[in-house]
């Protein structure tokens, strides 16, 4: 698949979930995948919970039965 923009790609993924499903997000995303999922997404029934992807114990104890994606960003590179 080929997307006009990132929003659009996010978008798409976003909408492979159905009402109840739990997503795992990293706490480093774009604002604008941030303001998707709490102002439009919670409004269909999707759960989200932004956390630090980089601790694996977060994403542990973040995990629920009905967790159906993580989504991480890219990690950026210190040069």
């Amino acid at each position: 698949m080929a997307f006009a923009s990132g929003m659009a790609a996010i978008d798409a993924l976003f909408r492979l979930l159905s009402p109840g499903d739990h997503m795992i997000v990293t706490n480093k995303v774009y604002g604008g995948t941030y303001r998707i999922a709490k102002m439009v997404f919670e409004q269909f029934g999707l759960q989200f919970d932004f956390i630090n992807t980089t601790d694996m114990n977060s994403v542990v104890r973040a995990r629920k039965p009905n967790t159906k994606m993580i989504f991480v960003k890219r990690p950026r590179i210190q040069q």
